[in-house]
């Protein structure tokens, strides 16, 4: 119970933390102990004396008879309010403190602690004050002493206090009388003494400290230092003195009084932290610092004051050169006497930054007290959701070669990563992989873990595991359980249900219900939160509360276990998958801020986040750079760039993230991943290289369209990219070469596609000469000029235009399309028309049915499309074109009759001109469903089968369809399109909500009951639903209609770019597909009628649908 109420007092003491002063870390001691007992705050009275730490399991059992009293203690110069009175003059095991096992009476040696101790290194700290110097036996009284004949001892031996160790000849000691060193402030035995006796197993020596000063050392040698005799403090433990053995040995019980005693396990004290302790239990001048310990803003403001006690002391000799610090920079030291500023700007974001002041480096003014020194740590970084309630954070961003889990909280306890597992990628930044096998994080208990108010907050993508139940996060002790989670269901292939477990009342496992919907390999967002009796317990996935609980009783409190992250404190029920950003804050958080904390996680992790757009497209063959850049939280702390599988030819700077080099012509397209580290994490964004080869051939062509001020240059260029263009026409009075701004007048011209271009220009001078080059992009961006220029001489008068020849095309049941060229304009841009009808009327414009104009244009050919045409009907048309000077009808005669069209060999491919065709999921020739569903695009987007779709063989025409049971697991997931333009599917639907494309994060094909879309557009895309729609080539109303129950032709032409990934999901909510799907084709242009005609035309004759076309349909027959 006294360690209870030590650890609740010192809860309370931690939870303030934003911004608070901090006495010297000298003004406590040095942290690591593993077992302390105090007589200053053991006050309830027992005769056990209790270890405030707790881990070596043993406590000391004080003797009554002769008895072991607790007295007050009252000085100038020791801080020791009581301490244990040691009768002394005892023999036996007698008058002393007894080491026992916590609540029995069985004596041990630190040979029985956990691990057994006496095989490591060894630091023992001692405080005393003898009533006596000069003991009567000869090898006088014991301070302590641990294992017989084969441990160790610290005596007070005639006037000297005497370190042994057996094994060896000989022991260090120093004369508590004489005091040769001057460390005793009068006598010995007027005041409380330290001494710290020290082990080191490997090189067999001991070691002996007195009032913060090394005396010496000895050899004595020996791999351990105790036996199996127990361990006793002021008296004999065992049968045998430890240093000593052989019985008593001539040595009493101690008189005197003992304040405090303690043991750092595996650890040598050095002299810096011998002299900590030692200032930590006198009277002495001690720099306070007034500094927030975790800060956001730069530079951070430092008030330092010197105070001895609670009175503010004045010092001297106190300079800039004191101040050791690591992780900033000082400026504007000023201050004299007991007061002391300045500032500290970081050298990075995050910084963790460490204050030194030596001890001694600064003397009192006044009196002879000494001036301790003290390290003051200071984490700078930037600010996240609920400062003021954190406890602990751990953003498992650490690098690959650490086996610490850094704390970004306030308390800094990190934890310790072990099973050596891999970082990966994480929802932002990087994560954690835990392989489910050994690889945990476990964080060693600290008082400030005792909290019955909390919330617990953690990202998670959870992987299918061999067990049912894996541990998330928590502390648990024979079930007694704070602020646990875990997951049942781990070894389910789509989902796994959460647990949040504590103590209530008497009962250690109480909890709120398992809450179903944690997604396998989907990041979610877990919270429990509970804020104590009375309130309400609850669970929250992705900032959804899920289920309740009362509080009607105390939330109880694990006083020992540690705090674990991917597995159970019993050190099982190892979890698979990746964790990220795990915090732990002392308040239960209401509904709105776990919501908070779901939507901050990008602006809470620090991590950089890069700007580049994937697909990147280069050139191979010449030299690039492309600039990198990335938001960071704060500008002034630099990046570190690196990237996994560039092209071949590239690099990138890690100081600037350029990438440069001459990339080679790799196979497209080459998939690296670009990274921008910094001290908060990194980011990982995976970067698709499109390499295209430079433009080739390009060439000018001889200049058309000859006017007064202008005329139509024509070139052309070969490409095998299929990608955008970029085509610019360069115009002067002379060649200006390969310079752009070398040039007089710049002319963008409008190309889709490589091959034969021209651009009309005007602006020029009648007569004049000019000369002109073209140059070319595709979308590697990368200029490839005509190798001279070419040149053409504007028009001084104007001539009757020129006439050519005339062509049908696109016959259909009810149009044509009419099409007649313009040879040459006579040097003014004419207007010309088509001449149409069921007669031939010649040159007599008038008399013609029909006259279609096409306006004022230059040479080249023109088209008309007719439509409502009869057929079998014979047609007649000619061309007319007039400018200033003439009108001229053509001598040429076209004739035509309307037909069924043709589409034998046709296939989505045949439309597939500028890499349109996006993707293409054929069932038709299928006869299992594979892993992968073959892309027959030449994009190779595979689908990924996730679940059990399924084959059924000959269901339409002969043909094979994938079925989906309409179960959330079961969907085909391919690469994000972001830009689809027109769709078609082979498909029914049975039942259910299932969309006809779902993705990742947008739902833009969103269904509704009783219409295939809905009408709301914050549900599906505008461009969707109010894009043009057929069912078996007859337009519908996507908000109005329902899906098709039996196969059917399905056609979507949107009005502008959507995305999709999967056939069909939505997202991580359940509205699966329950229906066949025969065949999915996707392009990224928006097709003309007649293309979206032809494809209707081939699946519904390929799949045995012609009877539900249209009679009208183009392509029915």
């Amino acid at each position: 119970m006294q360690r209870y109420i030590q650890q609740i007092l010192k809860i309370s003491s931690l939870m303030i933390f934003c911004c608070f002063t901090v006495h010297a870390q000298n003004s406590n001691a040095t942290k690591g102990f593993d077992l302390q007992v105090d007589a200053s705050t053991d006050a309830d009275g027992d005769t056990r004396w209790e270890d405030s730490v707790g881990s070596s399991g043993f406590e000391y059992l004080l003797d009554d008879s002769p008895a072991v009293n607790r007295v007050t203690n009252s000085s100038s110069y020791s801080l020791f309010t009581h301490a244990y009175d040691f009768p002394g003059g005892s023999i036996g095991n007698e008058g002393g403190a007894l080491m026992v096992t916590a609540g029995a009476t069985q004596t041990r040696s630190f040979q029985n602690a956990p691990g057994d101790w006496t095989n490591e290194d060894v630091s023992i700290e001692i405080w005393f004050k003898p009533d006596n110097l000069t003991p009567t036996p000869t090898n006088g009284q014991i301070l302590f002493e641990d294992g017989g004949g084969t441990g160790l001892g610290l005596f007070i031996d005639n006037n000297e206090l005497r370190a042994r160790k057996a094994g060896g000849n000989g022991n260090v000691a120093y004369n508590l009388s004489t005091d040769p060193s001057n460390l005793i402030d009068g006598n010995a035995t007027a005041d409380f003494v330290q001494a710290v006796v020290m082990y080191d197993v490997s090189a067999g020596s001991i070691s002996l400290a007195v009032n913060g000063s090394l005396i010496g050392s000895h050899n004595p040698g020996g791999a351990d230092w105790s036996g199996s005799d127990a361990f006793a403090i002021g008296t004999r433990g065992g049968s045998n003195v430890g240093g000593i053995g052989g019985g008593q040995q001539n040595t009493e019980s101690f008189d005197g009084k003992i304040a405090l005693f303690r043991v750092y396990r595996n650890q040598i004290l050095d002299a810096t932290e011998i002299k900590s302790n030692y200032y930590a239990g006198i009277v002495k001048i001690a720099p306070v610092f007034t500094v927030n310990q975790v800060t956001h803003t730069t530079p951070i403001p430092v008030s330092l004051t010197f105070k001895n006690g609670d009175t503010n002391t004045s010092v001297s000799n106190f300079v800039r050169a004191d101040l050791n610090v690591t992780g900033a920079t000082v400026s504007n030291f000023a201050g004299s006497g007991h007061a002391y500023t300045f500032n500290l700007t970081p050298s990075t974001d995050p910084s963790r930054i460490s204050v030194t002041i030596a001890h001694d480096s600064a003397n009192a003014t006044s009196g002879s007290l000494p001036v301790a020194g003290i390290t003051q740590e200071i984490f700078f970084r930037k600010a996240i959701s609920q400062e003021s309630d954190l406890l602990l954070w751990y953003p498992l961003n650490d690098p690959s070669s650490s086996t610490i889990a850094k704390d970004w909280g306030p308390h800094q306890l990190n934890g310790v990563i072990s099973g050596g597992p891999a970082r990966v990628e994480g929802k932002v930044g990087s994560a954690i992989q835990f392989d489910g096998d050994d690889d945990k994080v476990v964080v060693p208990f600290d008082p400030v873990m005792l909290i019955n108010k909390y919330t617990v907050s953690l990202w998670v993508r959870p992987e299918t595991n061999d067990e049912d139940y894996t541990f998330l996060v928590g502390r648990d002790t024979s079930s007694n359980r704070n602020y646990y989670m875990e997951l049942s269901g781990s070894n389910d292939a789509t989902s796994a249900t959460l647990h949040h477990r504590f103590k209530m009342g008497n009962t250690g496992n109480e909890g709120v219900p398992g809450s179903a919907g944690v997604l396998m390999n989907n990041w979610n967002h877990l919270v429990i939160t509970n804020p104590g009796n009375p309130g309400t317990a609850k669970t929250f996935i992705n900032g959804v509360v899920i289920n309740t609980r009362t509080i009607n009783n105390t939330i109880g409190m694990d006083l020992n276990s540690d705090f674990c992250i991917g597995v159970h404190p019993d050190q099982d029920r190892c979890f698979k998958g990746r964790i990220q950003d795990v915090r732990l804050y002392s308040a239960g958080f209401t509904d709105s801020q776990v919501l908070s904390l779901y939507s901050s996680l990008s602006a809470d992790s620090g991590v950089p986040v890069i700007s580049t757009q994937s697909p990147v497209s280069i050139n191979s063959g010449t030299s690039i750079s492309l600039a990198q850049t990335a938001s960071i939280p704060k500008t002034g702390f630099a990046l570190t760039w690196s990237a996994s599988t560039l092209p071949t030819g590239l690099s990138i700077n890690p100081g600037t993230g350029a990438i440069t080099g001459t990339p080679a012509a790799n196979a497209n397209p080459v998939t690296s991943t670009i990274t921008a580290t910094n001290l908060y994490g990194t980011h990982y964004l995976p970067t698709t290289f499109l390499i295209h080869p430079l433009p080739s051939s390009v060439t000018v062509s001889s200049t058309t369209d000859l006017t007064l001020y202008g005329a139509t240059l024509n070139g052309s260029f070969a490409d095998s990219s299929g990608t955008s263009y970029t085509v610019n026409a360069f115009v002067d009075v002379a060649d200006r070469g390969t310079t752009p701004g070398a040039w007089a007048k710049q002319f963008p011209i409008s190309v889709t596609a490589a091959g034969p271009f021209s651009r009309t220009i005007v602006g020029l001078n009648p007569g004049t000469t000019y000369y002109y080059r073209f140059a070319v992009a595709n979308a590697g961006g990368v200029n490839e000029w005509t190798s001279s220029a070419g040149t053409f001489t504007t028009l001084s008068a104007v001539a009757p235009p020129s006439l050519g020849s005339l062509s049908v095309s696109g016959l259909t049941t009810s149009g044509a399309t009419l099409s007649g060229s313009l040879l040459n304009t006579g040097g003014e841009n004419p207007s010309f028309s088509f001449l149409w009808g069921d007669e031939d009327r010649n040159s007599s414009v008038s008399l013609w049915d029909n006259q279609v104009s096409m306006g004022i244009v230059g040479s080249g050919t023109q088209s008309t499309n007719l439509t409502g045409l009869q057929l079998g009907k014979t047609y007649y048309f000619r061309i007319m074109a007039s400018n200033g000077v003439s009108t001229v009808v053509s001598s040429e005669i076209g004739v035509f009759s309307p037909a069924y069209p043709n589409i034998t060999g046709f296939s989505p491919n045949t439309i597939n001109t500028s890499s349109n065709l996006k993707l293409w999921l054929d069932a038709s020739d299928l006869s299992t469903a594979a892993s992968s569903w073959t892309d027959k695009s030449s994009f190779e987007n595979n689908a990924t089968k996730n679940g059990s779709p399924a084959i059924v063989t000959n269901v339409q025409n002969g043909l094979s369809v994938m079925r989906y049971a309409g179960t959330q697991a079961d969907f085909h997931e391919f690469t994000d399109i972001a830009d689809i333009r027109t769709v078609f599917w082979v498909l029914k639907k049975n039942s259910g909500d299932g969309f006809l494309l779902g993705d990742d994060n947008t739902g833009h094909f969103h269904s509704n009951a009783g219409s295939i879309f809905h009408s709301a557009s914050w549900m599906s895309s505008p461009f969707v639903s109010g894009g043009d729609l057929f069912i078996n080539g007859s337009s519908v109303v996507g908000t109005a209609t329902d899906f098709p129950s039996s196969l059917s032709v399905l056609s979507l032409r949107t009005t502008g770019n959507v995305e999709a990934s999967y056939f069909s999901k939505d997202r991580n909510y359940d509205k699966p597909w329950n229906g066949d799907l025969g065949e999915l084709v996707i392009f990224n242009d928006p097709l003309s009628n007649d293309n979206m005609r032809k494809m209707e035309g081939y699946l519904a004759h390929k799949w045995g649908l012609t009877s539900g076309l249209p009679n009208n349909h183009a392509y029915k027959s």
